[in-house]
């Protein structure tokens, strides 16, 4: 079994994470891929949600990490949040091992980058 480490600056509990995001990854795990899913949340959704999205992912074998998204102050936020994926990814990788990283949006792209030479990645850019 491939596994596979996504990477989404949007969040799991948005409407884009429930109608493209996850769809695609339970359609792929159903081919016996096993995905280790890192969102950024933002805490208003995040609270309202969290339970559905986790409900789905427990019932798809789905690793959930929900990250909490940062808007303020402007700029500097988006620094935070960048290492703060790149830190996670990096021990999540070190624990699995992963084959591929998928990466949705420039800044989990960014990260990505970081692991371009100890495996394969993927970006979807939007």
């Amino acid at each position: 079994m491939k596994s596979i480490l996504y990477l989404s600056y949007d969040g799991m509990t948005d409407p884009l994470g429930q109608s493209q995001v996850l769809p695609y990854i339970i359609n792929l795990t159903k081919e016996n891929y096993n995905f280790h899913l890192v969102s950024f949340e933002k805490p208003d959704r995040y609270t309202e949600n969290h339970s559905l999205i986790e409900k789905i992912c427990l019932e798809n074998n789905i690793q959930w990490y929900p990250l909490r998204y940062n808007k303020k102050p402007p700029f500097l936020s988006t620094i935070f949040d960048f290492y703060k994926m790149k830190k996670l990814a990096k021990e999540l990788h070190i624990k699995h091992g992963f084959s591929l990283i998928h990466c949705r949006s420039y800044i989990s792209s960014l990260v990505g980058l970081k692991f371009k030479d100890c495996m394969v990645f993927l970006f979807y850019l939007i």
